[in-house]
């Protein structure tokens, strides 16, 4: 049981990597699948995944993409299955015209063999607008359960989710949907990506009973050097050190612009110790970092303030843990700046009092009658 546990964390591990990897340095589609579905094979056994978009009134363009080439009659047999199960749950219009093409990654490894009679394919359909449809899938062996290569149900979702993810970051089609979730200036996730991972991170760590850790940090007196360069060189600062948070980062790490010179890392699997080491480097590294100034006027240096978190110590909402790394930051800028705070119980009590003092006011404003409270159906 421990063993299958470890394999679904590992995958979740690979998903979220692949995703944040992705996110943060514009992929092409093609550059990122073929690193899912590699990385996934080291675990469990994924044939092939596939994917497919049309705008209605259009063909179906379905494209397979095997980890090694299969052999000409089982990838006839194969793509025969893919339409009739797409004919078969509906998510094809009588008349439509359908379109398979594959792509092979390993293309010097042997014919790989398919056992057909226990190929699972699983499909999820997926609607993009009114106009646009389309669907994700994958395929995997329905082995017997004691074989430890087997995949779970929820991995497969899992795994049909994070394609569908990739799909939203690398696809051409769909860049505003990227921008969204994008910071332009940096080209690193911004705070709408980091709220909906950290969500997912706290979820992934409840199933799993693990831990991680939140960072927050800003630069200190960055002002400084917006009046002393002008914005278009304090912006060419932000991006060089975008990447040097970049380059620091460990597999299945997220680092994100929250906005303006704030930023924020998410630490799967990191307890409260781990976390501060990892910001004990970011700390030193963003003291000796610089970016040369244009027209002689120098480096462009500064440093940060760091504060933390961890799930399920401090707090177990993706709310509270974030505003507990807030505050115990603002406490590193009274603190006298260039140093990392920890949450002590003072930080955890503020959280929790500051929900209790908003309870209290909405509750009395209304018994006061000075706001109305608007109830809609859900």
């Amino acid at each position: 049981m421990r063993s299958l546990i470890d394999k679904t964390e590992k995958i979740e591990n690979i998903l979220l990597d692949r995703l944040i990897d992705a996110t943060g340095r514009s992929k092409a589609w093609e550059e990122a699948v073929d690193g899912v579905l590699t990385a996934l094979n080291d675990i469990v056994d994924v044939p092939f995944v596939l994917h497919a978009e049309m705008l209605a009134g259009s063909s179906l363009d379905v494209e397979v993409v095997w980890r090694r080439r299969p052999e000409a009659s089982d990838q006839e047999r194969i793509e025969r299955r893919i339409l009739e199960q797409l004919i078969d749950v509906r998510r094809l219009d009588e008349g439509e015209r359908v379109e398979i093409r594959s792509r092979v990654i390993n293309v010097e490894e042997p014919e790989a063999e398919i056992a057909f009679d226990t190929l699972v394919i699983r499909t999820e359909f997926i609607r993009h607008s009114n106009k646009s449809r389309g669907f994700v899938g994958l395929a995997f062996p329905e082995e017997n359960p004691q074989k430890e290569r087997r995949i779970e149900t929820r991995s497969a979702k899992k795994i049909l989710e994070v394609l569908e993810a990739l799909r939203v970051v690398c696809g051409n089609s769909r860049k505003a949907e990227y921008s969204e979730k994008s910071d332009p200036l940096t080209n690193m996730p911004n705070q709408r990506m980091f709220w909906e991972l950290l969500d997912y991170e706290v979820g992934r760590s409840e199933r799993h009973s693990g831990c991680f850790s939140i960072l927050f940090f800003d630069l200190d007196n960055f002002r400084h050097i917006n009046e002393a360069f002008g914005i278009e060189e304090a912006n060419r600062y932000l991006t060089a050190y975008a990447t040097l948070l970049s380059d620091l980062m460990n597999q299945g790490e997220m680092v994100a612009r929250y906005g303006g010179d704030e930023f924020v890392m998410i630490l799967p699997g990191k307890e409260r110790q781990e976390a501060e080491e990892v910001a004990s480097k970011i700390l030193g590294r963003t003291t000796t970092f610089s970016v040369q100034g244009k027209e002689g006027k120098g480096d462009m240096r500064t440093s940060v303030s760091i504060g933390m978190s961890t799930f399920p110590v401090h707090a177990r909402s993706s709310r509270d843990l974030f505003m507990i790394a807030e505050n115990t930051m603002r406490r590193a800028k009274q603190l006298g700046k260039n140093n990392i705070t920890v949450p002590n119980k003072d930080d955890v009590a503020d959280v929790y009092r500051s929900h209790s003092e908003k309870i209290l006011i909405i509750q009395k404003a209304v018994s006061e009658k000075t706001v109305e409270p608007n109830l809609q159906p859900i």
